[in-house]
C-alpha cells in the first residue's frame, strides 16, 4: 500500500481520543454534500444558463442529461465492486478530484460554445449534443455515482448497533444540506454568473478532497479498531449479529430476496421523481402560475419535515424491521407526488411537502442502513453499486419522462399521478419484505 493511503497516514485513528467513527460520520457528510453539483438539485438553477449556453431545447437538454446519466448507471457496478477490493479512500479523492475537475470544464462551457459559434462550425446540434451528453456522464457518474457512494457507506462500515440513529443525523443534515443548494447556487449566479459559479464551486470541492485525504478511513478494522469502538467478547448477545454484519451475503444471494427489489424499486423511483422535480421545477412553477422563488423555497420546508422524519426513522430503524419504514416512504411518495399534480391549489402545495418530506426523510434512513442492515458489509460495494445503478439509471429517465408528459399533455400531472400509483403499489408489496441469511 501506498504510503500516502496508509490507514495510519497522516493522522492514526487510534491516537483520537473518542471512537473515530465521529471523524468518518463527518467526513461521510461532508462528502455527499460535496456532490450536490453532480446532483440534480445542484443542476436545476443552471438549467436555462446550459440552454442558453449550448442553444438546446429544454428536450434535447433532458435527453442530453438523459442520455450521460444512463451511460454512468452502467458504469456503477464495476465501481461497487472496485470498492470492496480497493476500498473507498482512493476512489472518494480521485472522484472528488474528479468532479472538481468536471465543474470547470462546465464552467468554460459558454466561451466553448461562442467560440463553436463565431467560427461557424458545421455541425453545432451535434456537437451541442455530444459534449453536453459527456459532461452529465461525467458530473453524475463522478457525483451522484462514486462520490455519493462512496460516502454513504462509509456510516454503514463504521457504526453497527446505532446504525439507523447514526443515520438518521446524516440524513437530517444532508436534508438541509440540499434543501439550501438552490438558493445557495442561485445567490452565486445572480452575484458571479453562472461560470464562476461552477469555478467557486470547483475550488470548494478541492479543499473537501483534502479533508477526505486526511480523514477519511475504510472501515474499522483496517486501523486496529472495532466497530461501534468496542470489543464484543465471545457469548455477548450482540456477537453473533457482529460477525453476521461482516461476513454478509453476496450479490447474488441479495439479488433472490424481496428486501432488495423492494427496497431497488422504492429507491429508484424516488430518484426518478425527486430528479424530475428538481430540474422542471422552474418549469412546473409557470404550469402553476406560481412565482419561481415559491417553488424553489418549498425545498426547505421539505427539508424541515424530512429532517423530523429522519430522527424518527432513524430511530425507528433500530428497532423495528426496516420494512415499516420503507411502506412509510411509499406512503409518502404518493401523497406527495399526487400533490405536486395539483400545485395551483395552497393545500396540494402543503401536502406535497409533507408527503415528500416524509418520502425524504425516510430515504435518507434506508439508503444508509437497509444494505449493511440486510446483506452485511462483506459485499457491500458491489450490492450497494448495483442498486445505485439502478437508482442512476432511474433519475436518467426522470427529466425525460416528465418532459415527454407535458410534450404529448401539457402537464406534469398524468406523470406525477402514475408514480405516486407505483409507490402505493410497492407500499403493499414491501409489508411481505423477509431479510436473508448468508449461505
Amino acid at each position: 500500500m501506498h504510503r500516502l493511503l496508509n490507514p495510519e497516514f497522516p493522522v492514526k485513528p487510534k491516537m483520537f481520543p473518542f471512537y473515530y467513527g465521529w471523524v468518518a460520520f463527518v467526513i461521510a457528510i461532508l462528502g455527499m454534500l460535496a456532490s450536490a453539483p453532480g446532483q440534480t438539485i445542484g443542476f436545476s438553477v443552471f438549467t436555462d444558463s446550459l440552454m442558453a449556453a449550448s442553444q438546446l431545447s429544454r428536450m434535447e437538454l433532458c435527453t442530453a442529461y438523459f442520455l450521460g446519466t444512463m451511460g454512468s448507471s452502467f458504469m456503477l457496478k464495476w465501481v461497487g465492486r472496485l470498492y470492496d477490493r480497493c476500498g473507498g479512500r482512493l476512489l472518494m479523492i480521485s472522484s472528488g478530484f474528479g468532479l472538481a475537475v468536471m465543474l470547470f470544464l462546465f464552467s468554460q462551457l459558454n466561451r466553448y460554445f461562442s467560440f463553436l459559434t463565431i467560427h461557424k462550425v458545421p455541425g453545432f446540434f451535434a456537437i451541442a449534443m455530444v459534449s453536453m451528453t459527456l459532461g452529465f456522464f461525467g458530473m453524475r457518474f463522478l457525483g451522484q455515482g462514486v462520490l455519493m457512494l462512496t460516502s454513504r457507506n462509509l456510516i454503514g462500515k463504521w457504526f453497527l448497533k446505532r446504525r439507523g440513529l447514526v443515520s438518521a443525523f446524516s440524513g437530517l443534515s444532508i436534508s438541509v444540506g440540499f434543501a439550501l443548494v438552490p438558493p445557495i447556487f442561485l445567490y452565486l449566479i445572480d452575484n458571479y454568473g453562472w461560470s464562476y459559479s461552477y469555478q467557486i464551486l470547483s475550488l470548494s470541492l478541492l479543499m473537501v478532497v483534502l479533508l477526505g485525504w486526511i480523514f477519511y478511513r475504510d472501515n474499522p478494522e483496517e486501523c486496529g479498531l472495532h466497530i461501534d469502538g468496542v470489543r464484543l467478547a465471545d457469548g455477548h448477545p450482540n456477537v453473533n449479529g457482529a460477525k453476521q454484519d461482516m461476513e454478509g451475503v453476496s450479490l447474488a444471494e441479495a439479488k433472490q430476496s424481496m428486501a432488495f427489489w423492494s427496497t431497488c424499486l422504492g429507491m429508484a423511483l424516488h430518484g426518478l421523481t425527486i430528479t424530475a422535480i428538481s430540474f422542471h421545477i422552474v418549469d412546473i412553477a409557470q404550469l402553476a402560475q406560481i412565482g419561481k422563488e415559491s417553488a424553489i423555497a418549498i425545498f426547505i420546508p421539505i427539508a424541515l419535515v424530512s429532517g423530523a422524519v429522519d430522527l424518527l426513522s432513524g430511530w425507528l430503524a433500530d428497532r423495528y424491521p426496516l420494512k415499516y419504514i420503507l411502506c412509510l416512504m411509499m406512503g409518502g411518495a404518493f401523497l406527495g407526488y399526487t400533490s405536486i399534480a395539483f400545485f395551483s391549489y395552497k393545500i396540494a402545495y402543503g401536502l406535497a411537502i409533507l408527503g415528500i418530506g416524509i418520502s425524504n426523510g425516510c430515504y435518507g434512513t434506508l439508503s444508509n442502513v437497509a444494505m449493511p442492515h440486510y446483506f452485511g458489509r462483506r459485499y457491500l460495494g458491489e450490492i450497494s453499486g448495483y442498486m445505485l445503478s439502478c437508482l442512476v439509471f432511474a433519475t436518467s429517465l426522470g427529466p425525460i419522462y416528465f418532459a415527454a408528459s407535458v410534450y404529448i399533455f401539457n402537464s406534469y400531472a398524468p406523470a406525477m399521478v402514475l408514480t405516486g400509483l407505483i409507490g402505493l403499489t410497492n407500499m403493499i408489496i414491501a409489508f411481505r419484505i423477509r431479510a436473508i441469511q448468508a449461505s
